[in-house]
């Protein structure tokens, strides 16, 4: 088991990213570009992170068209969890997209390797715990009628707090913590992907959740 550390997904060199092209990626380097990839809406670089991305028939018979199918479905995932804020709902998947997105990992968010396992030859499994900083957000400064969004419990549910009109606080019941289950196989290199780790699912732990009130005053 890897000893506990700290990551900030937010601080993350540009030349990282690039470096991945040239070396293999660590696993832990694999989940930043991940979460970054999705944040930054990049299907290009999210393709290459993907396993069974590069290469699947299903996305069509060549590398642009694969390319281009995986394109489409990166903009669906994104606008069904757009979507999602006002339903107070999202269906998460193992693909991770939607799950990182609610989490608004890469953007901020701490999280801390707490282990790790090998699955097979070619895969591994990460753990970790995901601190959502909710405390550390100052909202005072959000004109009234401003919505934003929590992740609540169980995961999947979404918190939204629309800013009042008046001096009041609000209150609101948030997830506070939660484990993470993250799945990597290592891929040959194919479509112009290089070999290396790529994430193959992300799924929260069962029973992981802890949740706590949280108050902002306007």
């Amino acid at each position: 088991m890897a000893s506990p550390r700290s990551v900030l997904v937010a601080v993350l060199p540009a030349i990282l990213f690039g470096a991945g092209c040239v070396a293999e990626r660590s696993p832990e380097d694999t989940l930043i570009e991940f979460t970054r990839a999705i944040q930054a809406n990049d299907a290009a670089g999210l393709y290459c992170l993907s396993a069974g991305a590069a290469g699947s028939e299903s996305l069509g018979a060549d590398a642009n068209e694969r390319r281009e199918g995986f394109a489409r479905w990166l903009d669906s995932e994104l606008l069904i969890h757009d979507e999602a804020g006002d339903e107070g709902q999202i269906e998460l998947t193992g693909q991770g997209v939607r799950l990182t997105k609610l989490f608004s990992l890469g953007s901020g968010t701490f999280y801390q390797e707490i282990g790790r396992e090998a699955v097979g030859e070619d895969g591994l499994v990460l753990r970790t715990r995901l601190d959502l900083a909710y405390s550390q957000i100052d909202l005072s400064g959000l004109s009234p009628g401003t919505r934003f969004y929590l992740a609540g419990a169980p995961v999947g549910q979404i918190v939204r707090i629309v800013v009042p009109a008046g001096a009041r606080d609000v209150s609101v019941e948030a997830l506070e913590t939660v484990m993470l289950d993250w799945k990597l196989l290592r891929e040959k290199a194919l479509d112009g992907c290089p070999a290396g780790y790529k994430i193959a699912s992300v799924e929260p732990v069962e029973g992981s959740t802890r949740t706590r009130s949280f108050t902002w005053a306007f």
